[in-house]
Parts: structure tokens; sequence; C-alpha cells
């Protein structure tokens, strides 16, 4: 190969990664990919991380956490994080009518589950939602008493301490759902 061949060659492999980089950051991510998902979120010391906490409140002004993988039925984790980041914060809220299209899809065991979410979500669709998360939360508790739950939401940093893996957490953000009208 010439010379030149191979300079037109490199140019178009480095224009061709910066166009993906681009699409990637910008639109969505192309597939095959050079950045695959999990990796381009990568937490480092310097950047935090949110995890979210169920939290059921009674009308005692007790409370108690709940294990995100009982209540969404021992789904994984993964999926978990993903139905509370896109549902269950002010930026994405369940209880706002939308005309969002979006489908969400998960597997539980050998079963695959798909949630169509592109119809319009209307008072009708978002009331099920809300009658939904209070029946589950009975069955999980035994308790009839809930008057709202709250997903809350703590920003982490990872320590650089190697005994500890995440520093002290801080509260960002608490979404709430009511069950009193």
């Amino acid at each position: 190969m010439k010379k030149s061949s191979v300079r037109w060659l490199f140019v178009l492999v480095v224009l061709l990664l910066f166009t993906e980089l681009l699409l990637a950051l910008k639109l969505t991510e192309p597939f095959p990919a050079i950045i695959y998902p999990s990796f381009a979120d990568i937490p480092s010391f310097n950047s935090p991380i949110q995890k979210p906490r169920i939290v059921a409140f009674f009308h005692n002004q007790d409370s108690i956490e709940i294990d995100k993988e009982d209540f969404f039925y021992n789904m994984s984790n993964v999926y978990n994080n993903v139905v509370l980041l896109e549902n269950f914060n002010t930026e994405n809220s369940f209880q706002v009518s939308s005309k969002d299209v979006r489908e969400l899809q998960a597997t539980i065991g050998t079963r695959s589950m798909s949630f169509d979410l592109n119809e319009t979500r209307n008072a009708a669709q978002i009331e099920e939602g809300k009658i939904w998360i209070a029946n589950t939360l009975k069955n999980i508790l035994k308790r009839d008493d809930i008057i709202r739950v709250e997903v809350q939401w703590y920003s982490y940093n990872i320590s650089p301490n190697e005994d500890e893996a995440l520093e002290q957490g801080e509260l960002v953000e608490k979404y709430v759902v009511s069950f009193i009208n």
C-alpha cells in the first residue's frame, strides 16, 4: 500500500469513530458500537452516582425502607434502577400525562415482559399505576395504613479508600407518590 492510501484510510477511520461518538453522545447509541452503554457511565472518584431508596410511610408517622428487589418481584437490580430512573423522579414522572413513545423490556427468570408506553398516559392510567404501587406495598408489608411512598435519591461519591466503596450519601431528591386524595 502507498503512504497516501494508508493516510486516507487512517483519516476515514478517525472520521468514522468521531461520527459514532457524536451519535452516541447526542442522539442514540448505534449498534454495533465502539462505546458500549455500560462502559460510558463508569463512575470515577470525581463524578457522583445516584442510588434510590424506596420508603413507605404510615398514618402513625412510622416509616420503613422497602427492598427494591421485593418491590419489583425480584427483577434484576439493573432493571429496578432503570424503572425507578425512568418513572420515579421529577424529571421523568409517571404521574405526569405524556405522549411518550417508549417501551420497557424486562426479563424475570425465563419470562420476558414488555411494557408498552406508546399511548398517552392519561389520568386513568396514572391512577392505575398508583393503585398497583399501593397494592404491591400492602402485599409486601402486610399493612393497610400506607399514606405515601417516597423514592429518595441519594448522591454518593466513590471513596478512594478501598475499605469503603461509597462515601456517605447526600439526599438530593424525594419523589413522592401519595395515596391520600
